[in-house]
């Protein structure tokens, strides 16, 4: 997440130093973990309190969320390279990379911290890692969302205390859809059919029902309108590549 938007996340200097030791506490337990160990009923009650002292501390709520995730997805937009590769007749990316695997931090991903400096050696489908890509998830990345996952702030939600242990296990989760991912574009036929304006009308029909008391539906309509704002900037900066490539093909 860029600098100028985690300054919107101010957690206080007692829970930067707890969370600065807890993350290095933290990747001793998944080294563990990924040898097949489990962490102690007093390693998961410890982890269930912190999180509760990092919820408190940063005190967001819900919509001011969603606003900030939506600013971060149409810095992505704005920033995420653009290249046309041969053959393609469908333009885009998920990664800055012409082949790229997901980690989402956001939801599961730090699962694979123990693994990341054995990607390329490993015997079964061996990864490529830009030394300068490991150093941000290792120093930038993964230390920001250990304690904001999905993974991490479920104990807040359950009474479950096991069920971190538990999703490793396949006879009972596949913890990427314990966190959330899955292959679905909520209502995609309707991004298509009406398009971004059609989409922003809804916005603002939505917007003149609101109240004095609807303050957490109008940032979550904020957040879809900074969400579309990233989509036109992603588009607007095809178009003008595009643009460049035909003008510079007709030369």
């Amino acid at each position: 997440m860029p600098r100028r938007l985690r300054r919107n996340v101010r957690p206080t200097l007692f829970a930067r130093t707890v969370a600065a030791l807890h993350y290095r506490l933290y990747r001793r337990a998944l080294a563990h973990m990924r040898e097949g160990g489990a962490l102690s009923r007093a390693q998961l009650r410890l982890g269930r309190a912190l999180q509760r002292v990092y919820a408190r501390c940063e005190s967001m709520s819900s919509g001011e969320r969603q606003v900030l995730m939506a600013g971060a997805l149409r810095h992505t937009l704005n920033h995420v390279p653009i290249a046309i590769y041969p053959g393609e007749l469908i333009v885009g990316n998920c990664s800055s990379k012409r082949i790229g695997a997901p980690i989402h931090p956001d939801f599961g991903g730090l699962m694979m911290q123990p693994e990341l400096a054995d990607l390329p050696r490993r015997g079964t489908n061996p990864i490529q890692l830009d030394a300068d890509d490991w150093r941000a998830l290792e120093d930038d990345i993964f230390p920001y969302w250990f304690n904001r996952s999905v993974l991490a702030r479920y104990p807040l939600y359950t009474d479950n205390l096991e069920l971190a242990n538990q999703a490793l296990n396949g006879s009972f989760f596949v913890v990427t859809q314990f966190a959330g991912i899955s292959h679905l574009t909520p209502d995609y036929p309707a991004v298509v059919r009406e398009g971004v304006r059609g989409l922003r009308r809804r916005i603002d029909v939505a917007r003149a029902t609101l109240n004095a008391a609807d303050a957490e539906r109008g940032r979550f309509l904020d957040a879809a309108e900074i969400a579309l704002d990233g989509l036109v900037d992603y588009a607007t900066r095809w178009r003008a590549h595009l643009t460049h490539l035909a003008a510079r093909s007709a030369q």
